[in-house]
């Protein structure tokens, strides 16, 4: 399963997620993005685009 997790900075529990996606079994890929730095492009947000329509889960903390 791929799994996206978006980090905002919005959720103070953002750790405990990422540390409970880090532990989960080697057949899942997760990908981390921050979405929450304001240097953000166009480049960056296409990839976050494609990076959501390749994924079976996405996650946002």
């Amino acid at each position: 399963m791929r799994i996206l997790q978006l980090h905002t900075g919005l959720f103070p529990d953002a750790d405990t997620i990422f540390d409970a996606l880090a532990g989960l079994s080697s057949g899942d890929a997760v990908e981390r993005i921050d979405i929450s730095r304001p240097e953000m492009g166009e480049e960056d947000w296409d990839r976050v685009v494609e990076a959501v329509l390749a994924s079976d889960r996405v996650i946002t903390t």
